[in-house]
């Protein structure tokens, strides 16, 4: 799953594993030449017994699934597939090949720290032209849509670590969240608004004038 900002959104199970497969010395053309015409692609040669690529493997795949489908990951294992990776003059591994255009156009050897990874994924990201939270707010809509309301407000929330200044995040996360409770009592811009907590009636009585104390009053006649 996607993690923007420590929460972890994607799509659906497939999507992710879209996000990082093996390739072969046969299908490599395919994975990562052909396919990184549209999204860029990062190629790790590695082995099952190569410490280093244990170390590298999970921060690399985390970093490109943060990315949000901006970027794709293909691994190579150079014990089956060695005509690629002489192809390229992998001398050591792991050695890693960032790959856009049908074109190799970055890369490193060994392993690099949490941070140097995501760096580097980062550049890529950028030379591809996508971030992927576009994606991630469509989906965060979609989700809006259908009534799941919570996990909208997960997604717009992690897209918002990403990038604070979003205004899309930003409006969309305000959408789902509950309406203020109304207050019980009245704005105090309510013309004629009640002091108390309940409600008085008008009386049928016509108002007296405001001057009736102040009249003078007729001496109550004696009988005679």
């Amino acid at each position: 799953m996607a993690d923007l900002g420590g929460t972890a959104i994607v799509p659906t199970a497939a999507a992710e594993g879209d996000l990082v497969k093996e390739s072969t010395d046969a299908s490599f053309v395919a994975d990562v030449i052909q396919a990184s015409r549209e999204t860029p692609a990062i190629v790790v040669f590695w082995a099952p017994w190569c410490g280093p690529c244990k170390q590298l493997g999970p921060v690399l795949e985390k970093a490109v699934k943060a990315a949000g489908g901006a970027v794709r990951m293909v691994k190579v294992n150079v014990d089956q597939n060695q005509q690629v990776a002489a192809q390229l003059r992998v001398q050591s591994i792991p050695a890693v090949f960032a790959f856009f255009g049908g074109q190799p156009v970055d890369g490193f050897m060994g392993a690099l720290p949490a941070s140097e990874v995501k760096a580097f994924v980062k550049r890529l990201v950028e030379l591809g032209g996508g971030t992927g939270l576009d994606e991630a707010l469509d989906q965060a809509e979609q989700m809006l849509e259908s009534g799941a309301a919570a996990d909208a407000a997960q997604v717009f929330a992690a897209v918002l670590a990403e990038d604070p200044a979003n205004g899309r995040a930003l409006a969309g996360w305000r959408r789902p969240s509950s309406p203020p409770a109304m207050s019980p009592r009245p704005s105090s811009s309510w013309p004629g608004r009640c002091r108390r907590s309940r409600t008085t009636l008008p009386s049928s009585r016509p108002a007296r004038p405001s001057n009736w104390l102040s009249r003078p009053r007729r001496p109550a006649r004696r009988p005679s």
